[in-house]
């Protein structure tokens, strides 16, 4: 007879797993750290202590051999709180690909098992999915639940699944002529369907289901497998447009460059996202600096509540990790797109800790209020001024406080370069949904190794905002770390240190300006990149004061 073991016990082993884990990392031993956590989270599901260090080491790792105990804890994994799903996104397709040949001409016949396979469903419903393998599969059966009108209600949990997706992807898989003449006619029969059922979601595996009349009304009357469905799919995006038009405005500065990429995020609001990663108890924002600059001088920050303003906050997400990172954080979260915050303020309703407004950056030189600290990643670089918007945000800084900044790198980015240019050459420019799905079905038609072929290589590509935010974004510049560095001294601030993610970064400074600990001068990362161009591939972030 088994022995059940007690709460404490549960909690003592998960303790000890958790240890032994972390002291094989140390060790250099990855794949021997990974295993102590799967072993010990499928003994013990309800210990969530185990969830967080394995998304860590999950998010790293590729199976070549499928496991039903593991696939199983990936599963849970994903859904986890305080896990962002999105990081095991690749982990959990190299599972299925162990199991199932997702290249196979016949779906219907030949992946059976998959439509049921719960990681499957739970990875389809909770991130992106930056597989060219498995999207052409899944396109290939979307076809067949539009063709075959009678199937799709024998699989409520796929269907439901899939539809999901296509909201989280922005319905970016290639589409036919014969689809969307199929389309047409549904649309015209859903528009005056009496009930919501599974055409509805056969509908929204192509389009936002919100785009039909009457819509509201039957998806708060819908029933049995399709209730939740229509929850997701049309009453939580109609609760967005309410929330956004309600949230204050705090100006804006006319200018052409400001209205086209207000335009661009209006369309494609920036990034879908379904979790927030973290899971640790918000801590001071002087211990976190500390931890990531233990060389730097940094300033004495409020003990208490900390203002902090996001500038650029597109869909919310950044909002809420700065939430659940630092202590006694009272944020504003600013951004153009009242569709991007309306995404923000419905995923964060009733947290309290993040307050949302509609303002370009440049109409905050009015603002009265004063922040200690200011985050603006990703953004200043899409202003037609990116100095006058940092001028303008370090006006609003209260003596002492500090700015988290990332700017896109101009040798780190030559591959996006080179896949705009080639996609741009053959004729596309992502100004509407057709043309960036047929960006996308020429990209991934391309011939491996080509400049268009590297559009895929990147995650953004697998949704219609990060391919049209990556691939055609209406206005963005590119910098030099030293040409980072003169802005910097141009608006009298100085560097606390940069957030690096290429894990070899620091060896490489460390190894060529030994004399510096604190890694923290711009004009010698300068001097690495220059022989290391991927080392700020997607962006170089650091903090000033």
């Amino acid at each position: 007879m088994a022995l059940r073991q007690s709460p404490k016990a549960k909690v003592d082993a998960a303790s000890a797993a958790i240890g032994a884990a972390a002291a094989a990392a140390r060790a250099g031993d990855g794949q021997t750290a990974l295993r102590i956590l799967l072993q010990a989270a499928h003994a013990n599901p309800s210990a969530r202590a185990l969830y967080r260090p394995l998304a860590r080491h999950l998010a790293d790792m590729r199976f070549s051999e499928a496991s039903p105990a593991v696939k199983a804890v990936v599963a849970r994994v994903l859904t986890a709180p305080g896990v962002d799903p999105q990081p095991l996104a690749p982990a959990a397709i190299s599972l299925l690909k162990a199991e199932y040949d997702l290249t196979a001409a016949a779906p219907d016949d030949l992946h059976r098992g998959l439509w049921a396979e719960p990681l499957l469903l739970t990875l389809l419903e909770r991130a992106l999915l930056p597989d060219a393998d498995l999207e052409a599969l899944l396109t290939r059966t979307r076809l067949g639940l539009l063709a075959t009108p009678g199937r799709p209600a024998a699989l409520p949990a796929l269907l439901t699944a899939l539809a999901r997706q296509a909201l989280l992807n922005g319905w970016m898989w290639r589409e036919t002529a014969a689809e969307l003449a199929t389309l047409a006619a549904l649309r015209a029969e859903l528009e005056a369907a009496a009930g919501f059922g599974p055409a509805h979601l056969v509908y929204g595996l192509y389009r936002p289901l919100t785009d039909l009349a009457g819509i509201a009304g039957l998806a708060a009357a819908a029933r049995g497998p399709w209730r939740a469905a229509a929850a997701a799919l049309v009453i939580e995006p109609l609760e967005e447009r309410r929330l956004a038009a309600r949230l204050p405005s705090l100006g804006h500065v006319p200018n052409a460059a400001t209205a086209a990429v207000r335009a661009q995020y209006e369309a494609f609001p920036y990034p879908r996202w379904t979790a927030v990663g973290g899971g640790r108890t918000p801590r001071p924002i002087g211990v976190v600096a500390a931890e990531l600059f233990p060389h730097a001088h940094l300033p004495d920050w409020p003990k208490g509540r900390l203002d902090v303003l996001i500038a650029g906050c597109g869909t919310g997400k950044h909002a809420a990790d700065v939430a659940a990172r630092f202590q006694g954080a009272s944020v504003l979260a600013v951004d153009l797109s009242l569709t991007a915050l309306g995404y923000g303020a419905r995923m964060l309703k009733g947290t309290g800790a993040v307050r949302f407004a509609e303002a370009d950056i440049m109409a905050l030189r009015s603002l009265e209020q004063r922040f200690d600290h200011i985050e603006s990643v990703g953004v200043l670089h899409h202003l037609s001024d990116p100095l006058g918007g940092w001028r303008v945000l370090k006006s609003l800084l209260r003596p002492g406080g500090t700015m988290r900044v990332g700017f896109y790198c101009r040798r780190g980015r030559a591959r996006v370069v080179a896949a705009r240019e080639a996609l741009q050459a053959a004729g596309f420019h992502g100004r509407d949904d057709a043309d960036l799905r047929a960006a996308r079905a020429h990209a991934l038609d391309a011939p491996p190794g080509s400049d268009a072929w590297l559009a895929t290589r990147e995650l953004d590509f697998y949704a219609a905002s990060g391919a049209r935010d990556f691939l055609f974004h209406a206005q963005e510049a590119e910098y030099r770390p030293a040409e980072l560095a003169d802005m910097v001294e141009a608006l009298g601030l100085s560097v606390i240190g940069l957030e690096l993610t290429d894990p070899g970064a620091a060896a490489l400074y460390r190894g060529r300006f030994p004399d510096d600990k604190a890694m923290a001068d711009l004009r010698r990362w300068d001097a690495i990149e220059t022989d290391h161009p991927d080392i700020f591939r997607h962006m170089c972030q650091f903090w000033t004061m």
